[in-house]
């Protein structure tokens, strides 16, 4: 809200961003002569990368939603592929012992699992552990 007045002064617009699969507010930028693409998070942390939205809503870009964070660090707060059948990160079928699963992260294997719930509650643990603040579970836990 501190900053509403002042970034009142540009026209923002939702901008979809194919790469990220994400709309991103943006504003046109003329003033080197050449047309740019402004985001707004990179405004309000006066950065132009390694900022992470912790919500992960792009448009979300109050201070306490917007941390800095390395391009791993926001690699590890990603969504579940929207390609993932089962639709648990870190978690896949075992390809050769059928109605077993495998639970991977980093490359590292974590387990061979009886149930899908049991291999991703393997890799929330791995990512808690590994990943801290930055890790998006497949089971978070609510209060």
């Amino acid at each position: 809200m501190e900053d509403f007045k002042w970034l009142s002064q540009w026209n923002w617009k939702a901008d979809w961003h194919e790469r990220t699969k994400g709309f991103y507010a943006t504003r046109n930028d003329r003033s080197t002569g050449k047309h740019t693409s402004v985001k707004m998070h990179q405004v309000i942390m006066g950065l132009r990368s390694g900022i992470d939205h912790a919500n992960l809503n792009t448009l979300d870009n109050r201070k306490e939603n917007l941390r800095l964070a390395s391009s791993q660090q926001n690699a590890w707060n990603r969504r579940v592929r929207s390609d993932n059948a089962l639709g648990l990160k870190g978690v896949y079928a075992h390809t050769v012992n059928p109605g077993k699963w495998v639970a991977r992260a980093q490359g590292n294997y974590l387990g061979c699992f009886t149930s899908p719930e049991a291999a991703a509650r393997a890799y929330d643990a791995y990512a808690l552990r590994v990943y801290g603040e930055f890790a998006r579970i497949n089971f978070p836990k609510t209060c």
